[in-house]
């Protein structure tokens, strides 16, 4: 058994199985409560209507997926795993991991693979070249650290896409990277026969 923490998970592998947990950060929702209290408090002025309707953007209620707010920090990981369960019951998208069960985001469970062991800058580059430049960047951190990704039958494919913003990048180029990704990529090849 091998435990792995994320920034919005708690992974542990167990044999041929990966279940992951939300990473509830309850002390840096209640120090960010004071930050993002006035619009708190605006939007239950509003809903007593003691005060005309606030931005929603201001709105601590409305604004979950923004970083830092105290939402987020207690429920970021139940929506990452609830987001990973709808595509790919959605999809059943050969380049996802399969997630096998899910109970209301609090856990997932999903197929392990053979860790992914390459150089984030190959994995990257290898991305943007397979895909288009600029879509690419729609979900950076996903597509650039190689935890996330994992080696099933000579494939790479994908752990963890609990990240909204990266699904429909997923849908689009999911076959062209389960197919022609190579695992033996380089950055460093790949300039010196650009330079030639």
């Amino acid at each position: 058994m091998k435990i792995f923490r994320g920034r919005t998970r708690v992974v542990i592998l167990i044999g041929k199985f990966v279940i992951k947990f939300p990473a509830i950060r309850l002390k840096g929702a209640i120090a960010s409560f004071y930050y993002f209290s006035p619009g708190f408090i605006n939007f239950i002025k509003w809903c007593f209507g003691k005060q005309p309707k606030p931005d929603i953007l201001e709105s601590w209620f409305w604004s979950y997926l923004e970083l830092g707010t105290p939402v987020n920090l207690l429920f970021r990981g139940v929506m990452a795993n609830i987001w990973e369960r709808r595509l790919y019951r959605k999809t059943k998208n050969q380049f996802l991991v399969p997630t096998y069960f899910s109970l209301l985001g609090l856990i997932n469970v999903q197929k392990a693979g053979a860790p992914l062991i390459m150089k984030s800058d190959d994995l990257w580059c290898q991305i943007v070249n397979l895909t288009s430049r600029n879509e690419a960047f729609c979900d950076s951190h996903t597509f650039n650290e190689p935890s996330n990704f994992c080696w099933i039958d000579g494939h790479l494919m994908l752990a963890d896409y609990g990240n909204s913003k990266c699904h429909e990048f997923i849908e689009k180029y999911s076959s062209r990277l389960y197919w022609r990704f190579s695992i033996n990529y380089s950055w460093e090849e790949e300039k010196k026969k650009i330079k030639k």
